[in-house]
């Protein structure tokens, strides 16, 4: 049977319709979003923000009142950004905690909350005494977007870290400050049976003793 040249013209034009609708887009690496962060770096809001840091963890860590009060005005992160805090005396990490969801979008709960937890939840350091903390330094990740990776084999470790989701269900978050090298990294995974693999662009900022 015999089709006009309409007829073709609407059955081609169906067939790359359904072609686009088929084909899944490419994932392509993360526009670079956490310019608002990078503009605080050398701040009197960066300062401000350690000086909080530093008096709230070593009065935690004395046992005294919450009398610290937040005054430092920062760039948004609540359903935008991954926080971790990360400490590290001697030159090794004692503690590291954070997460990409938060409980609110209150900075100085959360930043209190996650420091604590670097102080006493993470338990694959020693946790640190008073005395240590004050000549800690204290590390601060704002982590961008999830996006999954084949290898860590070329990843840029001072400004990428990695998710690395586990068998047993279990999640491991490693920030750039907790990576030596590459192979090193390797190491801290062999023990994990890992079957998904993610990379997060991110920014850090370091408050010294």
């Amino acid at each position: 049977m015999m089709r006009s040249v309409s007829q073709v013209l609407i059955v081609v034009t169906l067939m790359v319709v359904t072609i686009v609708i088929v084909c899944p887009p490419v994932m392509s690496q993360p526009a670079n979003d956490l310019e608002s962060w990078r503009t605080i770096r050398g701040s009197t809001e960066e300062k401000c923000l350690f000086h909080w840091l530093r008096q709230k963890g070593a009065g935690y860590l004395r046992g005294q009142g919450d009398n610290e009060h937040f005054l430092c005005p920062l760039p948004d992160f609540y359903g935008r950004f991954g926080l971790f805090i990360t400490l590290v005396h001697n030159g090794r990490v004692r503690g590291c905690y954070g997460a990409f969801h938060h409980a609110t979008d209150k900075a100085e709960i959360v930043l209190g909350d996650y420091l604590k937890g670097a102080l006493t939840r993470d338990n694959r350091y020693r946790p640190l005494e008073a005395h240590e903390f004050e000549k800690s330094s204290i590390i601060l990740t704002v982590a961008s977007g999830l996006y999954p990776v084949a290898s860590i084999e070329t990843l840029d470790i001072s400004r990428f870290g990695i998710k690395a989701h586990c068998g047993d269900g279990s999640i491991l978050v490693i920030v750039p400050s907790e990576i030596k090298s590459i192979e090193y990294l390797k190491k801290v995974l062999l023990p994990y049976d890992v079957v998904q693999l993610f990379a997060f662009r991110c920014v850090t900022f370091r408050g010294e003793p």
